[in-house]
């Protein structure tokens, strides 16, 4: 009767009835006995006891059911308090490994983290993290691989592939999302795997699988190894729990490794953009700077030619004009002695033309013809070695001709006029040994430094006396050190860090490119090894010193102009 026993859990007081009808019809007499179990905060049910009517139950009986009623309550509460203890460290461990596993978007740490706590939450002998690997063809054997383990010491470690047909049944069932749950290994039938279990020494196992969002299978694996285990629905329901925010984190994880390639990838491909912009850019000077010296080459090669063959012609007619000059001034004098009384015409035209100072000033204006003549060569000659057209590779030339045949070119822009006093060139020139460059591309350099220095000091207000310096010196047995140097207004601090920009300038437009700095730089850092640097304090005027090796690197033998030239190791240089 329910509402016996209920009354009885309700007030919490034993009670004996020893005429208690039971059956469909109430017919039948019987003797009844029931005490409460009691936890410390209320009653948790009931014992009852019936036989009878014949031995009805006495005050004896209940007290004697009262004390065993109260020991098993006592048993009953320990079992509930551990169960729920159980629970909430279950529980704990649940809410700990989730957001311990979500601190972390790496596949690895979320794993080994799992794991391990696992491991020590069930206290197994060993607990593992497996992929499964499933063949692809009727064929192909299945096969699992352990990535991560937590074990006891003495344990030989099972991470890497596992296959050779000997998993294909566990691979399958785990494939197929089915949990396996062996208590025993030796009551498994299926020999094969068996024989893989015992082998490493695994005496039950518990495997929870799972699949994330891009369909690979894994599974939680659990085992011991000294004795078999009876793996509780409780141990299942946490493991199953625990791969479902496993599976939750490994699919973040997948989302954010997905995301860092996306992203790894837009940076690799803007990596490119940038690198062949700056490709593109380097080409487009290469192409400015080798059109530009190939029609400078080409012209100065031209005019060179066409004003050295008439030069040639004059100046090498004059000895023959000297001579012959020479020839009839020593026959005029000679008539002039025979001749003593000339005639009156004869006479006046000798007034006329003034004889005495045409045979004095005459070998005069020969002679000027001669040094104009030479002067005329020295600026072909010039011409001719700042294009070098002719040693497009490495050759091995004197410094000081390539920065003489510049200044001489740029002469003219040197002199003083009405409106200009002129610049004046200092040059302090060290005992330098010949330099493997290219000589034309070296030229450029001096052209670009030497025509910048000089349209500072063309602009107003003018420095009082516009100075040009140029020292060069050899610094070891590796390195010469050039530098060109101006009494100028300097540069300001705010653009010092443009000077070597493509296409940067500070003139008007139509007066620079902003290409001669950044070709130089090019020149001398790429093309020779070397360095150029800018040094400059507003008011003290500017130097441009450029370092480069005596012999490039990989010039280790090279015949040059007939002659071997060999070389020591050169230390890096910077740039």
């Amino acid at each position: 009767d329910s509402g016996i026993l209920g009354n009885i859990v309700q007030t919490g007081r034993g009670e004996i009835i020893n005429d208690f009808r039971v059956g469909p019809h109430e017919t039948q007499r019987m003797a009844l006995i029931s005490v409460p179990l009691k936890s410390k905060e209320s009653t948790i049910g009931a014992i009852a006891l019936s036989r009878s009517i014949r031995s009805p139950y006495i005050a004896e009986d209940l007290k004697f059911l009262t004390s065993i009623a109260f020991q098993a309550a006592g048993v009953i509460n320990a079992l509930l308090h551990e169960r729920q203890l159980k629970e909430s460290r279950q529980n704990d461990l649940i809410f700990r490994l989730s957001s311990q596993i979500r601190e972390s978007l790496e596949l690895n740490i979320i794993l080994t983290t799992a794991v391990s706590e696992i491991y020590s939450a069930l206290q197994v002998d060993r607990c593992c993290f497996l992929w499964v690997h499933c063949g692809t063809s009727e064929n192909a054997e299945s096969a699992i691989e352990i990535v991560t383990e937590s074990r006891r010491n003495s344990l030989l470690p099972l991470v890497g592939d596992h296959g050779n047909g000997v998993v294909d049944n566990i691979a399958n069932l785990l494939s197929q999302q089915s949990l396996i749950r062996i208590n025993d290994v030796h009551s498994l039938k299926e020999t094969s795997t068996q024989q893989f279990l015992l082998t490493h020494d695994f005496m039950s196992v518990l495997a929870v699988p799972m699949q994330t969002r891009s369909g690979q299978i894994g599974a939680i694996c659990c085992g011991t190894c000294q004795e078999s285990r009876v793996w509780s629905d409780s141990e299942v329901a946490l493991l199953q729990a625990v791969t479902n925010q496993l599976v939750l984190a490994l699919d973040q994880a997948e989302l954010y490794e997905q995301s860092r390639q996306a992203a790894q990838l837009a940076q690799e491909k803007a990596q490119q953009l940038t690198t062949t912009l700056e490709t593109l850019q380097q080409t487009q000077l290469q192409l400015i700077q080798s059109e530009k010296m190939s029609g400078i080459g080409q012209m100065m090669a031209g005019v060179a030619h066409e004003i050295n063959n008439p030069v040639t012609f004059i100046y090498g007619n004059l000895e023959f004009v000297q001579e012959y000059v020479k020839d009839l001034m020593d026959l005029v004098n000679l008539y002039q002695q025979e001749c003593l009384t000339p005639s009156t015409a004869l006479q006046t035209a000798i007034e006329t033309v003034e004889l005495p100072f045409l045979l004095e000033d005459l070998p005069n204006t020969l002679n000027s013809m001669a040094v104009g003549t030479e002067r005329i060569r020295d600026i072909v000659l010039s011409l001719k070695n700042f294009a070098r057209s002719d040693q497009a590779e490495y050759k091995s030339v004197n410094i000081h001709d390539g920065i003489d045949s510049t200044l001489l070119i740029l002469r003219h822009r040197l002199k003083a006029n009405h409106s200009f006093p002129g610049i004046e060139v200092v040059k302090h020139y060290g005992d330098l040994p010949s330099i493997t460059c290219y000589p034309s591309q070296l030229n450029q350099v001096f052209m670009n430094l030497l025509a910048n220095a000089i349209d500072v000091l063309e602009v107003p207000p003018l420095a009082k006396s516009p100075t040009i310096t140029i020292y060069t010196q050899q610094l070891n047995s590796d390195r010469i050190q050039i530098r060109i140097a101006d009494n100028g207004p300097g540069i300001a601090a705010k653009i010092r860090n443009k000077l070597f920009d493509p296409f940067f300038t500070t003139k008007d437009v139509g007066k620079g490119t902003g290409l001669g700095l950044s070709i130089s730089y090019q020149i001398i850092t790429e093309r020779h090894n070397g360095s150029l640097e800018c040094r400059t304090e507003v008011g003290q005027g500017t130097a441009f010193v450029i370092e480069i090796p005596i012999y490039q690197d990989y010039l280790k033998e090279n015949n040059l102009n007939g002659k071997t030239v060999e070389r020591t190791s050169l230390p890096q240089a910077s740039s």
